[in-house]
């Protein structure tokens, strides 16, 4: 289990205990996610950004850009946005963000067919720097 896993986990079961065994394991995660910590499972890195939509996606598309990816398609709506860009040696970059709330949005990002942890992370310090 990869060092930032396990950070996620022994945090989720601190704070489940707490909270008692009534099924809050998923209100655990989000609060940890939420903190500014992030979550990476299955080739996907999962984070909450506290800021709007808007906000979250200019940020993307800019931090995409600076970082010199290739930007392939963009979308978005009043709930949801997608960017989709490549990188140099032809990974293709998918990031989703959804609206939580008007001052926070869950992110995704995945990094090639199975992912890529290391430079999931660096987007999202890109896109956390550009908010």
């Amino acid at each position: 289990m990869n060092r930032s896993l396990r950070i996620v986990c022994a945090a989720m079961a601190s704070v489940g205990t707490a909270l008692g065994a009534g099924g809050c394991l998923a209100v655990a995660a989000g609060a940890v996610v939420g903190a500014g910590a992030y979550a990476y499972h299955a080739g996907k890195l999962n984070a909450r950004l506290d800021a709007s939509l808007d906000r979250s996606f200019e940020a993307t598309r800019t931090a995409l850009t600076d970082m010199g990816f290739t930007e392939l398609s963009t979308a978005k709506d009043a709930l949801t946005a997608h960017a989709t860009a490549e990188t140099a040696d032809a990974k293709e970059v998918t990031v989703h963000l959804e609206k939580v709330a008007d001052d926070a949005t869950d992110i995704s990002i995945r990094i090639g067919a199975f992912g890529d942890e290391r430079k999931s992370t660096e987007v999202l310090a890109k896109i956390r720097e550009r908010l």
